[in-house]
């Protein structure tokens, strides 16, 4: 966090309001340590990529209650996630707006929605099993307990849409 954090303030600091999105397109293509932060940048995603694919689409299909597929389904579903991946990655030219809309998102789910969602979860479970009645931590705290979390799903979810249509200069 602080190497990016120290990256966006010196970029900024650099080339003031008309800093891009990708902060190393500012930079001259003759610049010899800019094309080398370029090429250590390439070869991160070349090699990082497919381990971030295959957790994507292992993490999809089990989602999705596919765990075992035979492996000519999987690879056809394997070719579909990545071409579809693939045509959109080829038309998206402004990397500053993934960050925030990425960031939009993924930030109100880590920071707001999963441990809610994680907690009703978890006491759902507990309810079920009969391991936690709804007086285990005293009349009504659990209930409320309950609807606090699901009033932060609700909003985390509100976050993320504000600060998505906010990144897209809708907001």
């Amino acid at each position: 966090m602080a190497f990016f954090g120290a990256f966006a303030t010196f970029g900024f600091l650099t080339f003031g309001s008309s800093a891009q999105g990708m902060v190393l397109n500012n930079y001259a293509t003759t610049d010899v340590l800019a094309t080398a932060a370029r090429f250590a940048i390439l070869a991160s995603m070349v090699f990082g990529y497919p381990l971030t694919f295959v957790s994507f689409r292992d993490g999809s299909l089990e989602l999705a209650g596919l765990k075992n597929m035979s492996r000519k389904h999987l690879d056809v579903f394997t070719c579909a996630v990545l071409a579809s991946l693939t045509a959109v990655a080829c038309n998206v030219r402004n990397l500053g707006l993934v960050s925030a809309v990425g960031g939009a998102i993924l930030g109100s789910a880590i920071i707001y929605i999963a441990p809610c969602a994680a907690f009703l979860g978890a006491t759902s479970q507990k309810l079920a099993s009969g391991e936690l009645t709804p007086d285990s931590w005293g009349r009504g705290k659990l209930a409320l307990e309950r609807n606090l979390n699901r009033g932060g799903v609700a909003l985390g979810v509100m976050f993320a849409v504000i600060g998505t249509m906010v990144s897209l200069g809708k907001g």
